[in-house]
């Protein structure tokens, strides 16, 4: 049972692209099926690189409704969705990339999953939902291991980080944090950060 949603974007974007399922249009519902209506309850665009919407999900029958958001990604997140040749290399949008999951954790940390989408459900969804777990995991627990976090991933989702530039992007993403989020004496200080402490029930984030 999700009500947060994310999708994301390429460079290049798949054929067909991912197909509108929402009504854009503040106050406006799409039925659903014969009794499920979804209406747009707001709609906010954040310096052109995000954009946050709530829905209302109503059950006309059982008479019962629920709250959706869904974030919208708009700055690619790698330059490709497609597998071939290994290809899909993520772009270096860090900052932007903190600051849309800052959004999204504000309004999510209650919940317990997340679905995340692209056109394809490629590598754009592998970097999004593997930047969340590795940067959830260093927030509480102050430690991390993106070896073993990055082969928990794989073990449910086989075809997940397909490649070096990827597996590389993560390092870079986690780096980035620690120097915006601590010290150098504190980090070089912290015992927790040498250690290496996974857990590897991750079930916070659906594809």
């Amino acid at each position: 049972d999700s009500n947060t949603i994310v999708q994301l974007h390429t460079i290049e974007e798949p054929c067909p692209p991912c197909p509108i399922y929402y009504p854009n249009d503040v106050d406006i519902s799409m039925k659903i099926s014969s009794t499920i209506l979804l209406k747009l309850i707001e709609k906010q665009i954040i310096e052109e690189k995000y954009i946050i919407r709530q829905f209302c999900l109503t059950d006309t029958r059982e008479c019962e409704s629920k709250t959706i958001y869904q974030y919208e990604y708009l700055l690619p997140l790698c330059n490709n969705d497609e597998y071939e040749n290994e290809q899909c290399i993520p772009t270096v949008l860090i900052q932007n990339l903190f600051d849309f999951m800052g959004y999204i954790s504000k309004r999510s940390n209650q919940n317990r999953y997340i679905t995340v989408h692209c056109g394809n459900g490629g590598p754009s969804c592998s970097i999004f939902c593997m930047s969340l777990i590795l940067l959830d995991q260093l927030k509480n627990e102050h430690s991390i291991d993106i070896f073993q976090s990055v082969r928990a991933l794989q073990r449910q989702r086989p075809a997940m980080i397909n490649s070096f530039a990827q597996y590389e992007y993560f390092y870079e993403i986690i780096l980035k944090f620690l120097d915006e989020s601590f010290t150098l004496t504190h980090v070089q200080s912290s015992q927790s950060l040498n250690n290496s402490v996974y857990d590897n029930n991750q079930e916070n984030v659906n594809l």
